[in-house]
């Protein structure tokens, strides 16, 4: 994992039940709301000697960028592990079931008084982690629901400081997203951003739209010295958008994107996005005519300029969606670890 940031860690993953073999990250799957889930963590020892007595326990947090330890955690259950060999490993796993939609970010933290915390943990999860190889964070969206297009992805801002800071947000997707037909746009809200143009509206590779928000024109990009009171926490919305096929060959597009926080120049935390989009070669009904020349993407007799599903029903379970009707305009947004948020406006 060198290189990567704390927050993407391999050793915690999700399967929508507990009756499933344990598997490893490569079989992580989107939790369901509404019905028991399970939180599986790898637990490895490093050392020589066996280790025996230790814990590990799970928690949950609604993704944010700054968390604070422990304020903002709910402990989702502990687990009691067996001696574990030297060099050796063993699975943990613990019933969850998620209070709700949204995005939730997840911690495995090892108690052992064998191999105890090498540095006293402080409210900044970033920097526990960094020090302490007991703890392991997983934050990553995908958004693997091609057919579901959602819209707003939402993200809580913290200055978990007592006292006002200015944070910094960064913004980077690999590839060539943002230049083949990919936009990403950035709602702080009314009063934050007012508060930025007010300090200077200090940023890179940003224009603002529609009065207070801010799109993002290349990559890397940041919206920069926004001022935050002292333990101050906002709601931020991040949109990624794909509204037809993007200019590229292939018919499942792959993007890796982040969103991370910093406060004064430190780096406090972050969401990772795993972005499918449509390339030039999808054709979505198999109709033999592509996406980018189909005025019925789905082939449901309805033109896609007037059919609220343009790419046809819902993969994903109702109960992980939430849809709403602006005027002429239906947006779908859909929530929880391993969601992003792509909308397609065919």
């Amino acid at each position: 994992m060198t290189g990567q940031p704390m927050w993407v860690s391999r050793g915690i993953w999700v399967h929508q039940d507990c009756v499933q073999p344990d598997g490893n990250y490569l079989t992580h799957q989107n939790p369901y709301y509404g019905q028991q889930n399970c939180v599986f963590a790898e637990i490895k020892n490093r050392g020589t000697a066996p280790v025996s007595g230790a814990k590990v326990e799970l928690w949950y947090a609604n993704a944010s960028l700054g968390l604070v330890w422990s304020n903002h955690w709910t402990l989702i259950g502990t687990v009691t592990l067996p001696t574990i060999a030297g060099g050796g490993s063993t699975i943990a796993k613990a019933p969850w079931f998620p209070p709700g939609t949204g995005h939730y970010c997840l911690i495995a933290r090892i108690i052992s008084a064998v191999d105890p915390m090498t540095t006293p943990e402080g409210p900044n999860i970033n920097a526990n982690v960094r020090a302490n190889n007991n703890i392991a964070w997983r934050n990553v969206n995908v958004a693997d629901c091609r057919h579901t297009p959602g819209n707003k992805v939402e993200v809580i801002v913290n200055n978990f400081e007592p006292a006002p800071k200015k944070l910094t947000l960064c913004f980077e997707v690999d590839g060539d997203f943002l230049a083949i037909g990919g936009e990403a746009i950035l709602h702080p809200g009314t009063t934050i951003f007012d508060r930025w143009l007010a300090a200077g509206a200090q940023g890179t590779n940003v224009e603002v739209i529609n009065g207070n928000e801010i799109r993002f024109t290349n990559s890397p990009a940041s919206m920069a010295g926004i001022p935050f009171g002292a333990n101050e926490q906002r709601i931020f919305n991040l949109t990624l958008i794909a509204d037809r096929p993007l200019q590229r060959p292939g018919t499942n597009l792959v993007f890796y994107a982040s969103l991370t926080e910093k406060i004064e120049g430190e780096l406090v935390g972050g969401v990772n996005y795993v972005i499918v989009a449509r390339g030039l070669n999808t054709d979505t009904d198999n109709d033999g005519t592509k996406d980018v020349e189909d005025t019925d993407d789905d082939g449901d007799g309805i033109p896609d300029e007037l059919d609220p599903t343009p790419l046809g029903e819902p993969d994903c379970p109702p109960a992980a969606l939430s849809i709403r009707r602006e005027g002429s305009n239906v947006e779908m947004t859909w929530s929880g670890l391993g969601y992003s948020s792509v909308r397609h406006r065919s």
